[in-house]
């Protein structure tokens, strides 16, 4: 039974897994024939070429001019990267910064990290889907089923008891599916603030340093400063991400969720 179940949750987290790029492409409202300014295209292709990622990524854009945020998507050999329709705007009056962002989405294809992100997150789907609420379901149904029973049995005495006997029992399961749920998401927002972060030091040795921290500046003045406990942030804030390519050596901090969701 337990290896059905975990093939069960392999089963949906590849299948969550292998829809993901078409499920971007709705989200965004993207497709190839979008692609018109086909320059903009051939630059992300001359960069690919320059850091070694080969074949080169796909390029598709929405149209209009709002945005400017990338995303690299897509499964291993046919990656693509979606840029907001705003960098054409700074391709043409800000080089620096469309090339920080382009060679940020590259960086994360050369670090190999799009399908382990990707993959993580169809794993949490999945055990979303199949282990956590099945067993709030199951639990909910003894729970009625039990009080119920006692309630025929012996009227509002049996109910009572019932009540006091389960209730214990049901607290336990759902505080043991609550943690599991916390913890797991805890190691999945991290692996997705992980990535942010080396694809930005990537970037950087690519020669795009000056220019990511121009835009981290820029964004870190609108942004709100998070809450002291972010455990289940899942992007790094732009003054983390300025703090690291002023330090390298945050690379190599180890926080204090490692040894415990190790140990859980």
């Amino acid at each position: 039974i337990p290896a059905v179940f975990v093939g069960m949750i392999l089963g949906v987290a590849l299948y969550t897994y292998w829809g993901h790029p078409g499920r971007v492409r709705r989200r965004k409202k993207l497709g190839p024939r979008l692609v018109t300014d086909r320059p903009l295209q051939q630059d992300v292709h001359n960069m690919a070429a320059r850091v070694g990622v080969s074949p080169p990524p796909g390029v598709e854009m929405p149209h209009g001019y709002r945005g400017t945020t990338g995303q690299a998507f897509g499964l291993w050999g046919k990656y693509i990267i979606r840029l907001d329709g705003g960098l054409r705007v700074w391709r043409r009056i800000q080089p620096g910064r469309f090339s920080a962002i382009a060679l940020h989405e590259l960086a994360h294809i050369a670090n190999g990290d799009i399908g382990r992100s990707y993959f993580a997150e169809a794993l949490w789907k999945a055990m979303i889907a199949l282990s956590i609420a099945p067993l709030i379901l199951g639990v909910c149904r003894i729970i009625a089923s039990g009080l119920f029973s006692g309630l025929l049995g012996g009227g509002f005495i049996g109910y009572l008891k019932a009540l006091l006997n389960i209730l214990p029992v049901a607290i336990g399961l759902f505080v043991q599916a609550g943690v599991t749920v916390m913890v797991v998401a805890a190691i999945r927002a991290r692996l997705l603030r992980t990535r942010e972060i080396y694809a930005d030091w990537r970037a950087a040795l690519w020669g795009a340093e000056d220019s990511l921290k121009d835009i981290f500046r820029e964004s870190a003045g609108k942004e709100k400063k998070p809450s002291g406990f972010d455990l289940w942030r899942l992007h790094p804030t732009a003054a983390e991400r300025l703090g690291t390519l002023d330090e390298p050596r945050r690379l190599f901090y180890l926080s204090w969720e490692l040894p415990f969701v190790v140990g859980f």
